[in-house]
């Protein structure tokens, strides 16, 4: 939950009058409600109390420590919402209905984690296979794949569902791939129009449509030290693989190998945010 979409509420005091009620009132230490996390602190439990309270008029608002105390709310719980601090019983109400429907949507979107297997396996085993898995996400893809790794090869036939996803429902991809280092005697220009076409070749036969393929500048200097090695894939937004699987029949089908696949939006948009801002800063490129 983003802090400014609560901390930004005017602290009025409900009325109308605006009056910032600074007497006594939690947080009158001298800091502001935006240098705490917000109602991110608090537990759906603890503002469900807070809630109930406030409307019942049980807790006056503004409230202050002292009617935390007097409501039989603890100690921890004085200091984690002090962002509420000078709101009126509307504002905080409207605050603490934002931030419960908010968790209420997270708790929807979110399911048990499944645990992802490559390698030997007895009927007792719990998880999903790896190769299977991968081919099931990138057939279920409608808007958009994020595929990051260190190794591939038999793409022909690990990639190909991605391709189809791509001719069938315009899905866009991204392959963020590990480069080798450019040699001494080697232009870097060569060096990278080489390394996109050895790709292709090895890894994309189908031809047009083509994923957009970014790599790490670092990794193909002569003397890099660093490479791309994680290994992951975001879905639509929806879906977030974690794995030690390389994109190869090996790390798919062999290796023993174990990831986690997420069917959680926060975290899968957290995931693509993430290689977004390296692309802007540069520090990703396209290939």
């Amino acid at each position: 939950m983003h802090d400014d979409g609560i901390n930004g509420i005017s602290a009025s005091n409900g009325n109308g009058n605006g009056n910032d009620a600074n007497n006594g009132n939690v947080g009158n230490d001298g800091n502001h409600p935006d240098d705490v996390d917000g109602l991110t602190r608090l537990s759906v439990i603890e503002l469900e109390r807070l809630r109930v309270a406030i409307e019942r008029d049980d807790l006056g608002c503004p409230f202050t420590t002292t009617d935390l105390s007097a409501a039989h709310f603890d100690e921890d719980l004085k200091a984690r919402a002090r962002c509420l601090s000078g709101l009126g019983k509307e504002a905080s109400l409207a605050a603490l209905r934002v931030a419960l429907a908010e968790r209420a949507a997270q708790a929807r979107n979110t399911a048990e984690p499944e645990l992802v297997w490559t390698g030997p396996n007895d009927d007792r085993g719990t998880g999903r296979d790896t190769g299977v898995l991968l081919r099931e996400l990138f057939e279920q893809a409608r808007v958009s794949v994020l595929v990051c790794g260190y190794s591939f090869d038999h793409g022909e036939t690990l990639l190909e569902p991605l391709y189809r996803a791509m001719v069938q429902h315009n899905v866009r991809v991204d392959l963020v791939i590990n480069l080798p280092r450019c040699a001494r005697d080697q232009s870097m220009e060569t060096h990278l129009a080489i390394a996109r076409e050895r790709f292709l070749a090895s890894n994309w036969p189908f031809g047009a449509p083509h994923p957009r393929l970014l790599f790490d500048p670092r990794t193909v200097q002569p003397d890099a030290v660093s490479s791309i090695h994680a290994k992951l894939v975001v879905v639509d937004r929806r879906f977030a693989f974690i794995t030690s699987a390389n994109f190869t029949d090996r790390g798919q089908t062999r290796n023993l190998e174990c990831g986690v696949c997420f069917r959680h939006e926060p975290t899968a948009t957290a995931m693509l945010e993430h290689f977004r801002r390296l692309t802007l800063l540069g520090l990703l490129k396209v290939l």
